[in-house]
């Protein structure tokens, strides 16, 4: 059950009592959700490296990525896309609880943490057409990606990359119309001298967007692009 005061939308700079987004039981200030429900989270345990998604051996690429590698290097993901993280996603993005860009931002941060790997310089979160912005009032991504900057103390790079083609949501298109949905829909603006960049997102879920980021980022000059994202459909 989700509380009644989230579902208002209430704007990121209103101080939410100290109940559970999920079940309305006390929770520490500060937070969102409890302890019991954070073991509803549904984690991804082990990780093909390139794309993200939940295999059989840690480490060893899935057989989509033996054969056809996409054009991100590597991916990172917390959780599954399922319940409850894929609602509180959708209250994110289309019910300005902003302040859920806090608990998902701080989760990206630590599992980036986690990895052990050399940083890249900047991130760049995936951007929303302008019209899509003036109508959202923000963009979920660019909320997220400022919270994991400040874990991980790297700039953000908002101008890097501008979405110049206003497109459908692609979680109602199948895989063939989110190519041709999402192809062309970005250009590359300015660089900032940045040789690696991590792209961050809400969701992944076939990759399309995220892989024409890329594809954009690469040929552009830039010789590693990480992706971030909250949540991964595997």
């Amino acid at each position: 059950m989700v509380n009644n005061w989230l579902t208002k939308g209430q704007g990121a700079n209103a101080i939410p009592p100290a109940i559970c987004f999920l079940c309305e039981d006390y929770v520490d200030p500060g937070h969102l959700v409890c302890n019991p429900c954070r073991l509803d989270f549904a984690v991804i345990r082990r990780a093909c490296p390139r794309c993200g998604k939940e295999v059989s051996h840690a480490n060893l690429p899935c057989p989509s990525c033996s054969t056809r590698p996409p054009r991100y290097d590597h991916l990172i993901a917390p959780f599954h896309y399922a319940y409850p993280i894929s609602l509180m996603i959708k209250f994110l993005k289309y019910n300005n609880n902003i302040e859920l860009s806090g608990e998902f931002g701080r989760a990206l941060a630590s599992a980036v943490e986690a990895r052990g790997r050399p940083l890249p310089e900047a991130v760049v979160p995936v951007p929303l057409h302008p019209l899509r912005a003036a109508l959202r009032g923000y963009n979920q991504a660019g909320e997220i990606a400022r919270v994991v900057a400040a874990q991980l103390r790297l700039p953000v790079e908002l101008g890097m990359v501008k979405r110049t083609r206003h497109t459908l949501p692609q979680f109602n298109l199948d895989p063939a119309q989110r190519l041709r949905n999402i192809n062309g829909a970005f250009s590359f603006r300015s660089g900032s001298g940045c040789r690696s960049v991590a792209i961050v997102d809400d969701v992944v879920t076939t990759g399309t967007t995220v892989n024409e980021l890329a594809g954009l980022l690469k040929q552009a000059g830039l010789k590693t692009v990480e992706v971030w994202a909250c949540a991964r459909a595997c």
